[in-house]
């Protein structure tokens, strides 16, 4: 037994020890594509899951491939195996589903989407019905290729947050040419949102190409490291901290380490190497998870990188700054150009834990134009945003749900697919019950179907004493409910939908009617 009362020689997730995505996804039971884009010479390998699971062969008992329980008859998430649906065998059509991309956070790669059969965002889009794509950035595991520059050299390695945009913007490009669809939904997790707020606040055609972001952990200006240590080197010039770490790849002992420790050992050098740092504990993550994915929670990345983070952590979420001065975040003569969020035209939809010690979201939400949708998680830190036991009921069906209702429509007007295949409605309700929308994103959903609409925003912008009742009998199977904010008066709305059709309606709550406010 180690120190914390586990067994040492406890049997491992097999996941642990593969080391190429396409055997962990294909352990799952999914297909897996590989992809070549070229983005200044890298070669940037990104992969797609085009459909959900190979449908078993008939009579085969139920194995790795069989699809959790994302809903039930009555709605509810269970991972035990009395509640696993066993959806019968479908004929798979690629064809016209509508294509989501998820990207990495700093220092990893697309691997963290897929540690998991039961609670990875990733499979569950591609059971409800996305073309899922995962991308990754120039340096990392699956993009350590140039073709002329060699790892082993410093120029391969002069890259940071601003490159990490260009990136971004290639993989669009070639997803949206593979697929025939003129604008895709995105999903980024950490630094994979903040490369998107860098890259639709500088490239203006990119926000006709997404038409929908969603932001797990939101990152734009870090707060200060915890530990003073840490915290000074940060204030450190560039020059001090690439003559302390280089000018190659950051911190590539880790792969050293994670095979010397025996592996309750590197688990916990791990918790504790994030409490020094960020003062998380990772208490939501179940053990057995962390046996398993921390072996796939580091990636190559530039130190160049890692200095660009330290210059926007003392500064504003700006361009890398090649002349800083000594005393200043800048020199005299220059100013370091910021990243104009304010010009972001896609909807954002914010998904954050209470107690993400990393993320500033006051920053993001002063800067970036008013988010349709943010979901705070109060338990959660920064890596639970990915990996956290609950994350498959909590957390991943409301960004299904703010896909459901935002991302009907392309930016061009033309009407998307919104598949609703696997995660059931009342599950979905459930999650985006707990977040915060503001009218704005109403008004966009209720404007993506055309169908029946028996109440629309207008009406209910009227509303003050009398208003059309919503059933008072309970959620109904496809209700959706959401908090919408409006000078100051909270209103539950309720949406009622089935396939295409959708019926607005109010419910009066007592304070409001009393209070007589909008």
């Amino acid at each position: 037994m180690d120190h914390d009362g586990h067994d040492e020689d406890e049997p491992a997730d097999p996941i642990a020890d593969m080391t190429h995505i396409r055997d962990m996804v294909e352990h799952f039971g999914f297909p897996l594509e590989e992809h070549l884009v070229y983005s200044d010479g890298y070669c940037l390998g990104i992969h797609r899951i085009p459909h959900g699971p190979f449908p078993p062969p008939v009579g085969t008992p139920e194995s790795a491939g069989a699809p959790p329980a994302y809903g039930t008859a009555k709605g509810s998430m269970s991972s035990s195996a009395d509640d696993v649906v066993v959806l019968p065998p479908t004929p798979i059509s690629v064809h016209g589903r509508p294509v989501v991309l998820l990207w990495h956070g700093f220092m990893m790669c697309s691997e963290v989407w897929v540690c998991s059969r039961t609670n990875s965002l990733a499979f569950m889009l591609a059971e409800d019905g996305y073309d899922v794509w995962l991308g990754n950035n120039r340096g990392n595991k699956y993009a350590f290729k140039h073709l002329s520059k060699n790892p082993n050299d410093a120029e391969f390695w002069d890259f940071s947050l601003d490159q990490y945009t260009q990136d971004l913007s290639n993989v669009v490009d070639y997803i949206l040419a593979q697929t025939g669809q003129p604008s895709l939904i995105y999903v980024g997790f950490s630094q994979g949102t903040a490369q998107l707020f860098a890259a639709l606040s500088s490239n203006p055609a990119l926000n006709q190409k997404i038409r929908l972001a969603c932001c797990l952990a939101p990152t734009g200006k870090p707060h200060d490291l915890k530990h003073s240590l840490v915290a000074s080197l940060v204030k450190s010039s560039p020059s001090l901290l690439y003559l302390l770490f280089g000018r190659k790849s950051a911190i590539p002992s880790v792969f050293f380490w994670q095979r010397v420790f025996a592996r309750h050992m590197f688990i916990r050098v791990m918790d504790a190497s994030m409490a020094f740092l960020f003062s998380w504990t990772n208490s939501e993550m179940s053990r057995s998870a962390k046996l398993s994915h921390y072996y796939h929670l580091y990636s190559p990345a530039s130190v160049k990188s890692v200095v660009h983070w330290f210059q926007i952590i003392r500064g504003s979420f700006s361009m890398y700054d090649d002349a800083p001065g000594l005393l200043a975040p800048h020199a005299l003569t220059h100013v370091p150009a910021s990243y104009p969020l304010r010009n972001i035209k896609t909807p954002i939809a914010l998904f954050y834990g209470g107690r993400d010690t990393l993320s500033d979201l006051g920053f993001l939400l002063s800067q970036l134009p008013t988010p349709a949708f943010v979901l705070k998680v109060q338990e959660y830190e920064h890596l639970d945003c990915l990996w956290a036991s609950s994350a498959h009921s909590r957390l991943f069906p409301a960004v299904v749900g703010v896909m459901r209702a935002l991302g009907a429509r392309h930016p061009d007007g033309t009407r998307a697919e919104v598949p609703r295949d696997f995660v059931a409605d009342e599950v979905v309700a459930e999650a985006l019950a707990r977040g915060t929308a503001q009218l704005g994103a109403l008004e966009m959903a209720t404007r993506a179907e055309d169908e029946t609409v028996l109440e629309t925003v207008a009406k209910l912008r009227g509303v003050r004493k009398r208003v059309t009742a919503a059933p008072r009998g309970g959620a109904t199977r496809g209700a959706t409910r959401v908090v919408m904010m409006n000078g100051g008066a909270g209103k539950k709305l309720a949406a009622r939908g089935h396939g295409r059709h959708v019926v607005a309606a109010a419910r009066a709550e007592t304070e409001v009617s009393e209070s007589g406010s909008d």
